[in-house]
């Protein structure tokens, strides 16, 4: 996962699109680690985001990267900037 911060336009980041049935959005997941407080062992998490798909080019399993935007709905507020590439040729699924 990628996070970075633009200071014009928001928060970018990296994930992979597991639901791309809904017209203009997708939904896309992304994984982290993260270390427990007390038994200092790695966690992997994951988190679901919703994103507007203006063109509906997305599939599901394409790697793309989405930035932060106004709000579109209710639980959409990121967009897709680009399509990185496809599980196929990445390689492998999320974890």
């Amino acid at each position: 996962m990628m996070n970075e911060i633009s200071a014009d336009r928001g928060r970018v980041m990296t994930g992979r699109a597991v639901c791309a049935t809904r017209s203009k959005s997708v939904v896309i997941e992304f994984a982290r680690q993260v270390r427990h407080p007390k038994y200092h062992k790695y966690i992997r998490r994951r988190g679901r985001i919703m994103a507007h798909d203006e063109s509906g080019t997305v599939k599901a399993g394409d790697l793309v990267r989405i930035r932060e935007c106004r709000p579109f709905s209710k639980r959409k507020s990121w967009s897709v900037e680009a399509v990185i590439g496809h599980e196929d040729a990445v390689g492998g699924g999320v974890s």
